[in-house]
């Protein structure tokens, strides 16, 4: 079996989806921050042009705090173990070891649980339903430390 990093956190797919509620919460609110601060841009764009002449004004100290808020929660996120792949999407990957090597449970946001996984090389395009190669069987070896 590999070393595990002695930084790096692999989940068993119980754990992992014992985080799924917290992340929707989490990655809910990035949404809704990043779609504010979307909006924010056209009101950005003068200020920021002259920005010699000002100090921002309100748009510009809101702006400042959403991308404040996005960074804490991208920070929480990894800070459990968890790789935040995209903002949008909500796309998770969580590191396992399943059969002595290493992988990932791949979550986003709108799925109830863990619902795939994917090599560590996969990425994305890779993912795999849970239940290929057994993977869904409890006695298969999933999410061993």
């Amino acid at each position: 079996m590999p070393e595990p990093d002695s930084e790096k956190r692999y989940f068993t797919l119980e754990e992992a989806n014992a985080c799924v509620p917290q992340l929707q919460q989490w990655l809910g609110e990035m949404q809704r921050i990043r779609r504010r601060t979307e909006d924010l841009q056209d009101q950005l764009a003068p200020v920021l042009a002259n920005v010699h002449l000002n100090t921002g004004g309100p748009a510009a100290s809101e702006f400042a705090v959403a991308v404040h808020r996005v960074q804490q929660f991208s920070r929480r996120i990894r800070e459990e173990g968890i790789f935040l792949r995209d903002v949008e999407s909500g796309l998770c990957d969580f590191p396992a070891i399943h059969l002595e090597h290493e992988v990932f449970w791949c979550w986003k946001l709108g799925e109830d649980t863990v619902q795939h996984w994917h090599e560590v090389d996969g990425g994305f395009a890779g993912r795999k339903a849970l239940d290929e190669d057994g993977l869904d069987d409890p006695n298969s070896g999933h999410g061993e430390n």
